[in-house]
């Protein structure tokens, strides 16, 4: 056989073989619709089925929230969620980008985060149902409120910043079946970790993580308008 040849299959082979390695998109929304529309209602550009971004808040909250990331100064906690559960062993990245703008320090904040049970109800922040949350506040510190942790929580962390792109790692690959590691990052680094987080996490318990979820908890004090973008949940080996 042709020795250029076998050199082609050999190069494809490990072409395949090592894209198993790489991430797997859940969901992606890169925050590209347009100014006028609210984020209700918007499908990721990557989604498993036809998902789409729901909430429980009234419009005037949702309405907060433009499809293309931009977050208005005017006081609210509106929230925006997918469906996703826990699957298997597996690790899970929930990423987003933000930019918070207050006027002066404050304890206003944006957040991702993995929900558990019923969504909150109208006009009630993500930090309703929370499993994993990571908020970043107006004065440059961070908040990591967990459920079922140990430590228990809630974590602290100084991050010096307003702005910058927000991450949990949530591994469900630990060899005890009802437990997961949390891991959360900023800009990469790890700011804060969990030993393990209990049962809630195992979708089979009477109170999975339902959805993944972000918002905001802002007052109607001057401030300037904030930004959302580049919303992932990936799985990764």
């Amino acid at each position: 056989m042709d020795t250029l040849f076998l050199k082609a299959r050999v190069l494809i082979l490990c072409f395949f073989s090592g894209a198993s390695a790489f991430a797997q998109v859940v969901y992606q929304y890169d925050f590209g619709g347009d100014v006028g529309q609210s984020l209700l209602g918007q499908a990721p550009q990557v989604r498993p089925g036809q998902e789409v971004f729901i909430s429980n808040d009234s419009p005037t909250q949702t309405g907060q929230v433009k499809a293309n990331g931009l977050v208005l100064s005017s006081g609210g906690q509106p929230s925006f969620y997918l469906p996703f559960r826990v699957a298997g062993k597996s690790k899970y990245v929930l990423s987003m980008e933000v930019e918070l703008n207050p006027s002066s320090p404050c304890e206003e904040w944006y957040a991702i985060g993995f929900i558990r049970g019923p969504l909150p109800e109208a006009d009630k922040s993500l930090a309703a149902a929370y499993s994993a949350l990571f908020l970043i506040r107006g004065n440059g510190e961070a908040q990591f409120l967990t459920w079922g942790t140990e430590p228990s929580g809630p974590g602290v962390a100084s991050l010096g910043a307003t702005a910058g792109r927000l991450e949990i790692i949530l591994d469900n690959t630990m060899k005890i079946s009802d437990r997961c590691t949390l891991e959360f990052r900023f800009q990469g680094k790890t700011v804060y970790q969990t030993a393990f987080a209990g049962i809630q996490f195992n979708p089979d318990t009477i109170d999975p993580i339902t959805h993944i979820g972000f918002g905001k908890s802002t007052l109607d004090s001057p401030s300037i308008p904030g930004k959302f973008a580049n919303l992932k949940l990936e799985i990764i080996p």
